[in-house]
């Protein structure tokens, strides 16, 4: 599935995408059908892409969506009574002045506190519209469409973008494209802010320094057993302005000089 920024997630044109913000994510895999995972715990900041994304699906003209509100990963701890207010007024609230915008709403939660506050909620505000609850989020999407074959596309994609280590992959394949980029760079890129990025780092035990220098000298040491390049122009290519400094990080990891690795490298067994 494409990754897109939040802003595009409802364009027709982008059936087949999803967005994500570490702990949250939005998916439209079909042009019919828009769903949210909520993340662990939920803040009213936390819970403001949602309220863009119901606001711009109440103005919109096209015709009614299937919506799912997954809220399976939302811990018992993780909503607070002024969050669960905002959810009703900006979540709820419009979905009820217009009914037209949505055909079938589908409410994945478990027995959990919060998650049992989100699904009364639901169920409470009597929507005019058909309402499910569903125990898992694999069961919500096999009643909406039993057969669709991108189900298990984006079941895969919502447990390897939400899980710490599937960011962790996304951060080091942004790395790998482009050595030198800088924390707010590969924030950007991934569609999330800094601060969430660091946290999200920071749950699963690392650092963006960390896995920037972890790739960064993983491309060297591969250039330098692969290619002939001068040692210069391959730290240069993976982010160092500074020789020196390269050299220093090199043997920090590898226990030798970049010249030293190379010479040893080309002398092992292929």
């Amino acid at each position: 599935m494409l990754r897109v920024p939040l802003s595009r997630l409802l364009d027709a044109s982008r059936a087949g995408s999803l967005w994500s913000d570490a702990d949250m994510m939005g998916w439209h895999p079909v042009r019919g059908v828009l769903g949210f995972t909520l993340p662990r715990r939920l803040s009213q900041e936390a819970l403001a892409p949602l309220v863009a994304s119901i606001d711009r699906l109440a103005r919109e003209r096209r015709g009614p969506r299937e919506l799912v509100l997954d809220a399976s990963r939302l811990e018992s701890e993780g909503l607070d009574g002024a969050t669960l207010a905002a959810f009703r007024r900006g979540v709820l609230s419009p979905l009820l002045e217009h009914p037209t915008r949505v055909s079938r709403l589908l409410v994945v939660a478990g027995d959990g506190l919060a998650q049992s506050a989100i699904a009364g909620s639901v169920v409470l505000a009597r929507p005019p519209f058909a309402v499910e609850l569903h125990p898992s989020l694999d069961a919500a999407l096999r009643r909406l469409q039993p057969r669709a074959s991108w189900t298990s596309e984006l079941l895969g994609a919502v447990h390897s973008e939400l899980t710490p280590l599937g960011l962790v992959s996304r951060v080091r394949a942004v790395i790998g494209e482009e050595p030198g980029v800088s924390l707010r760079g590969a924030a950007r890129r991934l569609s999330v802010a800094p601060r969430t990025l660091q946290r999200a780092l920071s749950s699963a035990a690392t650092t963006f320094a960390d896995e920037r220098l972890d790739v960064r000298l993983e491309l060297a040491a591969s250039r330098l057993r692969r290619s002939e390049q001068k040692v210069s122009a391959i730290a240069a290519e993976v982010g160092y302005a500074s020789l020196p400094h390269f050299f220093t990080m090199f043997k920090n990891r590898f226990g030798v000089s970049p010249r030293v690795f190379r010479v040893r490298s080309q002398r092992s067994p292929a």
